[in-house]
């Protein structure tokens, strides 16, 4: 049996024609040549190859010359589990990273804390990775008993922290041997450690120097004066993506510490974000409508800048008013430009302004399902009348309340920008893990800080306010679309 055929076998062995008609849209010819394809070993460039090993020889190090470090102690805000097993990678990525900006020139305006922050994503994002390995390793090594034990502390009235006998050992088992007893389990696991901290230091390194670069252009076109100094990076906003880039909040502020001016850093090609504020700009221009809210972006070779917008809530009921007229203009706009995916994350409340800060789904094309329609199995039902109108209508973008079914239980949630409720109470209850790095650590439910989706205009405990502004949203929706029949020719 060749390559092929197995192929069609594991994945889809009663539809060839889906495979065959794959094929040549990306012009194999020949599927003899696809088979020896899939049999070929991976080209992987050696200096990545050499990267991800070299990277996993250096934390393994680190891991084995700071086996004795003393465990932090438990705090009731720390979520990431087996936190002491990374902190001497994260140590040591921090240091090579000082020394790889040493020998950067014109870097001295970076803060020494900003390599501190940079170096707390990393191990977050190890805490994250090595998560469910760990915890079936840990899990392994105890019993009922010794979980009860630990819960009931030290004193054994429930009292004081949880025992930590076993999770001490757990962890300088695998910092002593560099986790090589896990890897040689997990080999999976090694590339994936080695990976992250690699792809790390490069992105890490890249951002620095790439802001110190653009130091005039971000003084002209940002007004960041160049004597300003780094002082933070947030990141964490957003999945890491392109190599392990990662969208990051930078903090300028002046030598004396006087002010601060945010900037948002985005790895990515910002184009089509300059083109999008550029339009916004063009309308406020030729429009004696109020100005929608545009933002200030700097575009760069495959990343760039854009001015940082602050969540703020509105203060009165004039503002509130304004609010929703605003959101329904801005939605009469998305929805002429094809935008999709206006989920909560997407947009940001300010004031009486609702402004896109991701522009990724602009001019999204409405395609046709081929494979749906090619399935010979899957039983044939056209869209009804009004299914077509929902899939061309204004709920497309995203913007509008609409449920989401998710789960075998079909749960429905609403996770649209001007749809979701606020949370009811300051904290929620969520999977986490009770116990966390201690002997007694089992997944359970605990309470977190509630966080207000960013795209509405009211805080925490108080309900939507769509539903009593409906007439200001589609007075806003009329208005613009009026505007833009106006300026059609142009």
């Amino acid at each position: 049996m060749n390559a092929t055929q197995q192929w069609l076998d594991l994945i889809v062995p009663d539809e060839p024609h889906k495979l065959e008609r794959r094929l040549t849209w990306d012009h194999w010819t020949d599927s003899n040549a696809f088979g020896e394809w899939l049999c070929a070993p991976p080209e992987l460039e050696i200096s990545q190859n050499k990267a991800w090993q070299e990277a996993v020889n250096r934390c393994q190090g680190w891991l084995q010359g700071a086996w004795d470090l003393p465990l932090q102690p438990v705090q009731a805000t720390e979520h990431r589990p087996f936190v002491d097993l990374w902190l001497p990678i994260r140590d040591g990525a921090s240091a090579d990273l000082r020394s790889a900006l040493a020998h950067s020139a014109g870097l001295d305006f970076i803060d020494s804390e900003v390599i501190n922050q940079l170096a707390e994503a990393l191990l977050n994002r190890l805490c994250s990775v090595g998560e469910q390995v760990l915890w079936e390793q840990f899990n392994t090594g105890r019993t009922p008993g010794s979980m009860l034990l630990a819960h009931l502390g030290a004193a054994g009235d429930g009292e004081g922290p949880p025992v930590r006998e076993l999770y001490t050992r757990f962890i300088e088992q695998h910092r002593r041997d560099g986790l090589q007893s896990l890897l040689n389990a997990f080999p999976v696991l090694e590339r994936f450690i080695g990976t992250v901290v690699a792809l790390w230091h490069q992105s890490s390194l890249e951002m620095l120097e790439r802001i110190q670069h653009d130091r005039s252009s971000l003084a002209e076109h940002c007004s960041i004066p160049m004597d300003w100094i780094l002082q933070s990076v947030q990141q964490g906003l957003s999945d890491p993506h392109r190599g392990g880039r990662a969208v990051a909040i930078l903090s300028f502020t002046p030598p004396d510490r006087s002010n601060t001016h945010l900037l948002v850093y985005k790895p990515k090609d910002m184009g089509v974000d300059a083109a999008y504020q550029a339009l916004i700009k063009n309308l406020n221009a030729h429009s004696d409508l109020p100005p929608l809210r545009s933002l200030v972006v700097q575009t760069c070779d495959g990343y760039g800048y854009m001015e940082h917008v602050a969540h703020t809530l509105c203060n009165n009921a004039e503002e509130l008013e304004r609010f929703y007229c605003n959101a329904g203009r801005l939605t009469a706009l998305l929805h002429l430009l094809g935008c999709t995916d206006c989920h909560h994350e997407n947009l940001i409340a300010s004031g009486d302004q609702l402004v896109l800060i991701d522009t990724e789904t602009l001019l999204e094309a409405d395609l046709p399902d081929h494979i749906q329609a090619a399935a010979e199995m899957a039983e044939r039902q056209e869209p009804s009348g009004l299914q077509q109108r929902f899939r061309g209508s204004v709920l497309r973008s995203g913007l509008l309340p609409q449920w989401l079914f998710v789960g075998q239980a079909k749960q429905a949630i609403d996770l649209s920008a001007l749809g979701i409720a606020p949370p009811a109470k300051e904290e929620v209850t969520t999977a986490g893990w009770l116990g966390i790095n201690s002997d007694g650590m089992m997944p359970g439910r605990i309470n977190r800080p509630a966080m207000c989706p960013t795209s509405l205009p009211v805080g925490l405990g108080e309900s939507n306010p769509l539903p009593d502004h409906l007439n200001q949203f589609c007075a806003g929706f009329r208005l613009q679309a009026q505007h833009f029949l106006q300026l059609r020719d142009r």
